[in-house]
């Protein structure tokens, strides 16, 4: 009597180096794998898929050794999948359960070679949750031993990664064991003299961080790798922390990489040499701050802008807009600020002469012009009836077409809904459920669009 084979897979795993020079590194999981398969007299091994280097807490679409033994299972007659432990499989208990269900519904069971249960049965049910909710529970409680971690090393004095600063270099210390942990020290001398001129220009000429960067190319001081200055390369020295001997840890979110409020931030003192003062760096920020508030002042006093955005250069195309700033002149042997509206070319504003050579235009006149000329060629008796005229026309128009826009949205709504419908099907009948998920909810993002402009109406 001929036997029927169990076809299965295998896949292995690991997220660091340090984990794959330990017994679950890829081969020793492979291995392992392979010798489970041999030992049956019902398996054959069809295939086995690996991600390197890749947290199982990581999702899924990022693990494309993962994506592909999970296309093949659906997609073919293998039934089993052989994991080291469920750890390797995810610890993600969401994707977890998501995945497994797809996996059910296509008959393709998972199983640990080293975990002993079966999850048909209560116990065996049970056992796999307490597993996969403990996997989950270890990747949570890493994550935050490894922010603790980095909030030592930061303490101590050491340097967490990442590009090491202008004007800086990295020496190795030894630690622990085999760890060497990592602390700024002066870099190359004419990177660290360059650092001094830039705070020395913003804290003594009064020079702002574009002007700095086009002083320093006109002179031909390279940034690194050949590179040129601009205002953002100059703006971060100027306002970082580490010049003055402080480690900074923290003021970024993870996934953004946009800046957390500064009372999040973790700020360690004493950390490395200084090329600068506290005193020195302190006084430029409370510059910039003066600077921001010259610029840019309450909405109280806010200048209105009629033309803003409407009025293209002639040089570069791009919009002119409004810029309100203070000029001190002398008046009377003493220095008054006086308050300047003016339109300027925005290519102008962010990338200077290099991008757009024109000029800034007061704002009184240059609106008391296009008003003017708005007044003799359109404030006249008869073109006001012209005008009424078509007002009137438009306003049935508009009146028509939002009724029939109406109508469009509960018909796109009534779409919108059958949509969704349909894809919560497609998961059960195997469709791979992050790729309806993102289709959910981007239809779910514009059922409540719609919704919303139909309350507005």
């Amino acid at each position: 009597m001929e036997v029927t084979m169990i076809k299965v897979v295998g896949y292995a795993r690991v997220s660091s180096d340090e984990q794959a020079a330990k017994d679950l590194s890829i081969p020793a999981q492979i291995k392992a794998i392979r010798h489970f398969v041999d030992e049956s007299d019902e398996m054959t091994l069809v295939d086995i898929f690996k991600d390197e280097g890749i947290s199982a807490y990581a999702s899924a679409d990022k693990r494309p050794g993962f994506m592909a033994m999970i296309s093949l299972a659906k997609d073919s007659d293998v039934s089993l999948i052989l994991v080291h432990k469920l750890d390797r499989f995810s610890r993600n208990r969401e994707e977890s359960i998501i995945f497994k269900s797809l996996l059910k519904k296509h008959s393709v069971q998972v199983k640990s070679i080293t975990e002993n249960f079966d999850p048909d049965t209560p116990s065996g049910f049970l056992f796999e949750g307490i597993i996969e909710v403990i996997n989950q529970f270890y990747s949570m409680n890493l994550a935050m031993e490894t922010r603790k971690g980095m909030v030592e090393n930061v303490q101590r004095g050491y340097w967490n990664g990442g590009v090491t600063p202008y004007g800086y270099g990295k020496a190795e210390l030894e630690g622990k064991g085999d760890r060497t942990h990592k602390k700024l020290v002066l870099g190359d001398p004419v990177e660290v003299a360059t650092v001094r001129r830039i705070f020395d220009l913003a804290v003594n000429h009064g020079l702002g961080a574009k002007t700095i960067s086009k002083r320093l190319n006109e002179d031909e001081v390279p940034y690194r790798n050949g590179k040129k200055w601009c205002k953002q390369r100059v703006g971060y020295i100027l306002n970082h922390h580490v010049y003055y001997g402080a480690a900074v840890w923290n003021r970024t979110h993870t996934k953004t990489r946009t800046l957390k409020p500064e009372e999040e931030w973790i700020i360690q003192e004493g950390n490395h040499e200084p090329i600068i003062s506290k005193e020195i760096f302190m006084k430029r920020k409370q510059m910039g701050q003066e600077s921001i508030g010259d610029r840019f002042q309450s909405n109280a006093h806010k200048a209105q802008w009629l033309l803003a955005k409407m009025i293209r250069c002639g040089e570069c195309g791009k919009a002119y807009v409004g810029v309100r700033r203070n000029k001190v002149m002398w008046e009377g042997g003493k220095k008054k600020k006086h308050l300047l509206n003016r339109y300027a070319c925005s290519g102008h504003i962010n990338q200077g002469n290099s991008k757009c050579r024109s000029f800034y235009i007061d704002q009184q006149f240059l609106e008391n012009a296009v008003v003017s000329l708005v007044k003799n060629e359109i404030v006249r008796p008869m073109r006001l009836r012209e005008i009424e005229d078509a007002v009137h026309k438009r306003l049935k128009q508009m009146q028509s077409s939002r009724d029939d826009t109406e109508k469009a949205y509960y018909a796109r709504l009534q779409e919108i809904n059958t949509g969704i419908d349909r894809f919560y099907d497609a998961i059960a009948t195997g469709l791979d459920p992050d790729v309806c998920k993102q289709k959910i909810d981007e239809l779910q993002q514009q059922k409540a669009f719609l919704e919303g402009e139909l309350r507005d109406k």
